[in-house]
């Protein structure tokens, strides 16, 4: 009789401390399976419909549903502490079409939801209503804009934001973020990153379902992110570089995920995400990280 896991794909679940445990099962002809076989994107959950690049990424994983199994692998372990935390105020900052409120917003009494872009907000709005999601307040302005009390949050969640602002100005946001953060809260911050030895700074377009990202100066970098006329670049932050934001702060998590290489033969055996967090791999791996932190009871002098 066939063993009815031979046709599962691998499932990740989480184990010890909230971090990512696998089961390995083995899957039937796991390579043969065609990128073009992927499900439609669910325009509520993965990712923002409007989001060109990311869609043709997802598209060409390295197997269906890879994309948000690897993003949902990197956040178990802040989801973890979101379940043990004070169920007050949670910050969603860049939220958006708000597929993370439907995610996170749940362990809160109150969330906050905040974008520069008025399109998204309106969107992010008209889907959390449909969803019956009422605890959230919206609001319509640039981060280091806008007025927000010290120690306001008890969590802020940060996703591909900081790679689309001024180099100059990445100090001020991170440690805005830490500044309204209650002491002993979390939060995470989601960016691209870099494998190679430095940050460095591209222009991405898509021709004909090809993705192709033009190395750019830092200078020319934050000379589109002024314009804004032709879309935004992206800065590509290496592990080393994103650390030195966070010096007097508890460090608890730093993942990369979204490792898009070529399908290989331990893809048979584990989850990949797991070998590209091994230390001496790290740094080499993955289109995107994580680094989720911790405001101290008492700050460091």
């Amino acid at each position: 009789m066939e063993n009815s896991e031979s046709k599962n794909p691998i499932i990740v679940y989480e184990g010890k401390n909230g971090r990512p445990k696998i089961k390995v099962v083995m899957k039937e002809n796991y390579f043969k399976k065609s990128r073009q076989s992927q499900k439609p994107i669910d325009a509520n959950r993965y990712p923002d419909t409007n989001d060109i690049i990311t869609n043709a990424l997802i598209s060409n994983s390295p197997y269906p549903g890879y994309w948000e199994q690897s993003e949902n692998c990197a956040f178990s372990f802040f989801e973890r502490i979101l379940k043990q935390s004070n169920p007050g105020i949670f910050l969603d900052l860049g939220c958006g079409q708000g597929r993370l409120l439907l995610k996170f917003a749940k362990y809160y009494k109150q969330a906050v939801a905040l974008d520069c872009d008025r399109s998204r907000i309106d969107k992010a709005k008209a889907m959390l209503k449909n969803h019956r999601i009422k605890n959230i307040k919206f609001i319509n302005d640039s981060f280091l804009k806008t007025d927000m009390k010290r120690d306001m949050f008890d969590a802020v969640v940060c996703s591909h934001v900081i790679q689309h602002i001024n180099t100059g100005e990445c100090s001020a946001f991170i440690s805005k973020i830490c500044n309204i953060l209650k002491p002993g809260g979390t939060a995470t911050i989601l960016t691209n990153h870099s494998t190679k030895k430095r940050d460095f700074f591209v222009k991405s377009a898509l021709e004909n379902n090809v993705i192709s990202e033009k190395e750019i100066s830092e200078n020319q970098f934050n000379e589109f992110i002024a314009d804004k006329s032709n879309g935004l670049p992206i800065h590509y932050f290496t592990i080393d570089s994103l650390r030195k934001y966070f010096i007097g702060l508890r460090v608890r998590d730093i993942r990369v995920f979204h490792c898009l290489h070529a399908n290989t033969v331990a893809d048979k055996i584990v989850f990949r995400d797991t070998i590209a967090n091994i230390p001496l791999i790290k740094n080499y791996s993955g289109r995107d990280v994580i680094v989720i932190i911790s405001k101290l009871l008492t700050p460091v002098l």
